[in-house]
């Protein structure tokens, strides 16, 4: 699910305020975050040898999209056994 769906979930429902943590000064980052930062900005995981050769790449399409840690050994043990054979 995106995090656009799940924050429109949460608007429709009349529940937004259960997005910012209840205790005060958590609150208080979240929005200080969200006021003064790029929100919206992706991050993404990649797997670089020694020499700088990107070996593997996951770019995040939004913001919940990260790469599965098992995703990650997946290709780690994958790049092992090529290494190895």
């Amino acid at each position: 699910m995106s995090s656009l769906t799940i924050i429109s979930n949460y608007l429709l429902s009349g529940r937004f305020r259960e997005i910012f943590p209840k205790d005060s000064e958590k609150r208080e980052v979240i929005k200080k975050a969200m006021a003064s930062q790029d929100v919206y900005q992706l991050g993404g995981t990649f797997l670089i040898d020694p020499k700088a050769k990107l070996l593997w790449q996951h770019i995040d399409s939004e913001p919940a999209d990260h790469a599965a840690i098992p995703d990650i050994i997946s290709v780690l043990d994958r790049l092992n056994n090529e290494e190895i054979g």
